[in-house]
C-alpha cells in the first residue's frame, strides 16, 4: 500500500517539477512518469490524486501577486521577513507597449486589439 502523503514536500524534487506541469493539465503523475495504464485499471492512483489535491491545496496558499506563500508573506508586520526585489526589464513588451500608446494617442480604440511581438530580422 502506497504511503500517504501530507504535503508536497513528501515528493522527491523532480516530482515536485513534474507535478508543476500534469497538474495544471490534468495529466496522472505516475503516467506522466511512464506508468502504462492497462484495461481494468484506474488512471489514476491514490498518490496521483493526493499528489494533484496537494499541488492544488499551495497554490492556493500562495499570493495572487508575487508568488510567495502566503503564511511566509501575509504576517503581522513584527513577523515580516525582508525580501530583496530584482528588477528585470523585458525590451520585448516595452517595444509591445510603446505601439499600444502610439495606437492609442493616433486614436485607435485598444478594444479587441491584439499585438503581437516578433524579433526584428537583421
Amino acid at each position: 500500500m502506497t504511503e500517504s502523503l501530507r504535503s508536497i514536500d513528501d515528493l522527491p524534487s523532480q516530482e515536485q517539477m513534474a507535478l508543476a506541469y500534469c497538474a495544471p493539465r490534468g495529466i496522472p503523475l505516475s503516467v506522466f512518469l511512464g506508468r502504462v495504464v492497462w484495461a481494468g485499471h484506474p488512471q489514476w492512483t491514490q498518490r496521483d490524486a493526493q499528489a494533484a489535491v496537494l499541488w492544488e491545496i499551495e497554490q492556493n496558499s500562495r499570493c495572487s501577486g508575487c508568488g510567495r506563500p502566503r503564511s511566509e508573506s501575509m504576517v503581522d508586520e513584527k513577523d515580516a521577513p525582508d525580501y530583496k526585489v530584482t528588477v528585470t526589464k523585458c525590451w520585448a513588451c516595452e517595444a509591445r507597449d510603446a505601439k499600444l500608446k502610439e495606437q492609442q494617442e493616433e486614436g485607435v480604440s485598444s478594444s479587441g486589439l491584439y499585438l503581437s511581438v516578433a524579433r526584428k530580422a537583421g
